[in-house]
Formats: C-alpha cells, structure tokens, sequence
C-alpha cells in the first residue's frame, strides 16, 4: 500500500503517512474517517487499500478489485488510524 501527498495537500497526510509507515503490519489496522453527513465512522481496512492519496482538493482512497473513492477535506471531521480489534471491541463496525 502506497501513501501519497502532495505539496498543496493539508498537513495531515504527512502525519498520517508517517503513522502508517512506522505501523509493524498493517493488516491489523483501519483507517477511521468521521464524516460529517454520516453518524458512524467509515472504516478502510488497510490491508485491502493499494493507495491513500492526499491531493490538493480532496482525498483519494483506492481499494482492491479497481474501487476508488474520493472525499472532500470539507466533509472530514476527523482522521484515526486504529487497531482493527479495538474497532470491534468498541462495536463500531
């Protein structure tokens, strides 16, 4: 899996480039991201992810099997990156 950020992108893509590259594996881990049009989280297993790209204008998040997905920074009101086991132990899923 690839993380990719652009110079004109916001400075959480560095961060969270970073947490996803200091992670041992990533098979056990999500990327959370709390919509503000949605009451639960939108969870991407990392594992199934080939890229997290942070562009200039939005967020773009392709999956296996050639599905992507891209997201306004505006509609993203908070970025998490955690443990699968904590997601299904706090029921979330």
């Amino acid at each position: 899996m690839e993380v990719k950020t652009c110079i004109d992108s916001p400075s959480i893509g560095d961060e969270i480039k970073e947490i996803i590259g200091g992670l041992s594996d990533i098979e056990n881990y999500v990327l959370s991201l709390q919509l503000d049009y949605k009451d639960t989280n939108t969870l991407f297993y990392l594992k199934h992810l080939q890229l997290i790209e942070f562009r200039k204008d939005m967020l773009h998040i392709a999956q296996e099997k050639n599905c992507h997905v891209f997201i306004s920074y505006e509609n993203i009101v908070e970025y998490a990156v955690i443990n699968a086991e904590d997601v299904i132990n706090l029921g979330v899923i």
